[in-house]
């Protein structure tokens, strides 16, 4: 529903281009069965593929620069040049790195959690899950 009204906003701007990716979590067969995959792990899972897949789509985007939107056939070149390709696929790679680090960590965090017995402690643990939980989704 949220896409759904997203692009339908999007639409009445005919100048803007707009898309929704979407993470699936839910399984086919026991739809929410966590017996076979704790939900988190497939958010977790759903979420990384939906990021990849939003910056296989941006590494690949054109855009056009302020003078091609005038018209104008001399500076109509609406490619990205080689360095800002470069640049763009290095940052795709630092933030895929990063992600996965923070996934790690995450899983990490949770093992831990799972087999704390000390009260504090696992308040503390809990803390750093949601903060790490933030980071991801920023």
């Amino acid at each position: 529903m949220e896409g759904y009204g997203f692009l339908s906003a999007a639409f009445a701007y005919p100048n803007i281009q707009a898309i929704v990716i979407r993470g699936i979590s839910d399984l086919i067969d026991g739809k929410n069965d966590d017996a076979i995959e704790p939900e988190q792990i497939r958010q977790e899972k759903a979420s990384f593929h939906a990021s990849a897949f939003a910056f296989e789509i941006l590494s690949k985007l054109e855009i056009a620069s302020p003078e091609s939107k005038n018209n104008n056939p001399e500076t109509s070149n609406t490619s990205l040049n080689l360095a800002q390709r470069q640049r763009i696929e290095q940052q795709q790679e630092t933030l895929q790195s990063e992600w996965l680090l923070r996934s790690d960590k995450l899983r990490h965090l949770r093992q831990a959690l799972a087999i704390e017995a000390g009260v504090s402690v696992k308040f503390q643990l809990e803390k750093q899950i949601q903060d790490e939980v933030k980071q991801l989704s920023q």
